[in-house]
């Protein structure tokens, strides 16, 4: 994985690379392979992992590493070898794992990567960004080679796992691959908490423009009454000061928190809102069910689970959001039912015993 979360870095795919990393741990010997960006121990046995922190390049001109994955391959020799990344790892990975007969398995992180070309395109869309116009050139081999390594060894994976329907027709599409879905985890145990005694209305991601949270800030700028929290790093592409430049006085922001840190302010929240026009499957939503924060979302429904299970609300439109927002803050039976069921289902189709059985 290109981070561990532990070391404070990652998204909801490092979430769900480390619980499934811990998890399997109580079955077989785990190494996990990662970067340093805090400067750390290289190697360190953590919740009986052994973490690597042997990568340099994992968010750019991750071909460099090619040598170290071959290395560590090599030496480990692993019975299975876990991916959970659309990154170019996938080629030298699965050319080295035929080699010494080891099983790949690739959990696909979003919809938008299941391409041929993503990051190239990527490149060309913000090609107006880069400021060293000499970079360019290599930038644009650097993404390209991404997108060629990772195109040909997705094919080379004995196993494709997806998080949802649409990219299963994804993958069957552009790469004619068959492919299972196993839903994210998350950790489930006993514990006390309480909501605020007032309404708070959360939001949590990265800035980035499919996430949107400038749509947050409209939502809470038209209800002045409640408070509203934003926890989230920012990105090169779009900075905090230009997000946050007409923050309305109910609007607090925190920044990038921890997973422990952020799960304080699910404990409290009433209403969870998504404000991304696509995702995977977000590892919020479970934070939301599992603390009982309603989840309240723009676009994003994974297989329809909000809408067919009745354990939130697709809005559509800033509008719709106010009005739902407004009708949960009221009805505290209401927000007690939907919660309830979220939870319920959370233990049924995302309990960590899930892939447990699916690695055995």
């Amino acid at each position: 994985m290109p981070y561990f979360i532990k070391d404070n870095y990652g998204g909801g795919a490092e979430v769900q690379a480390y619980l499934t990393a811990k998890s399997i741990s109580k079955l077989y010997e785990v190494y996990y392979i990662t970067s340093n960006p805090l400067k750390k121990n290289n190697y360190e046995i953590f919740e009986s992992m052994v973490i690597m922190r042997v990568l340099k390049n994992t968010s750019i001109y991750a071909i460099f590493d090619f040598p170290k994955i071959v290395y560590y391959l090599f030496k480990l020799k692993p019975d299975i070898v876990y991916l959970r990344v659309n990154y170019p790892f996938l080629l030298p990975v699965g050319i080295v794992s035929k080699i010494i007969k080891s099983k790949t398995i690739w959990f696909s992180t979003e919809d938008i990567t299941i391409d041929r070309f993503y990051h190239t395109k990527n490149f060309f869309k913000y090609l107006r960004n880069y400021k060293k116009f000499y970079k360019v050139p290599i930038l644009f081999l650097n993404y390209l080679l991404y997108d060629i390594c990772f195109s040909l060894g997705i094919y080379l994976m004995d196993k494709r796992i997806v998080q949802n329907g649409i990219q299963k027709a994804k993958l069957k599409k552009i790469f004619n691959l068959d492919s299972e879905i196993v839903y994210s985890i998350i950790e489930v145990s006993e514990e006390s908490f309480e909501k605020s005694k007032e309404p708070i209305v959360l939001w949590v991601s990265h800035f980035g423009q499919r996430k949107r949270p400038e749509l947050f800030l409209k939502i809470a700028r038209r209800l002045p009454n409640y408070k509203f929290i934003i926890i989230g790093k920012d990105s090169p592409n779009f900075p905090k000061e230009e997000v946050l430049k007409d923050k309305p006085d109910n609007l607090i922001y925190l920044g990038g928190l921890s997973l422990e840190e952020t799960n304080e302010y699910f404990k409290k929240s009433w209403i969870f809102v998504n404000t991304s026009d696509r995702e995977g499957f977000p590892n919020t939503f479970l934070q939301a069910f599992k603390y009982k924060s309603v989840v309240v979302s723009l676009e994003v429904d994974p297989d329809n689970i909000l809408t067919n299970n009745k354990i939130g609300f697709v809005v559509g439109n800033i509008d719709n959001a106010i009005e739902i927002i407004e009708k949960l803050v009221k009805d505290e039976e209401l927000r007690n039912d939907i919660t309830n069921r979220a939870y319920e289902y959370l233990l049924k189709h995302h309990s960590i015993n899930n892939i447990l059985e699916f690695f055995k």
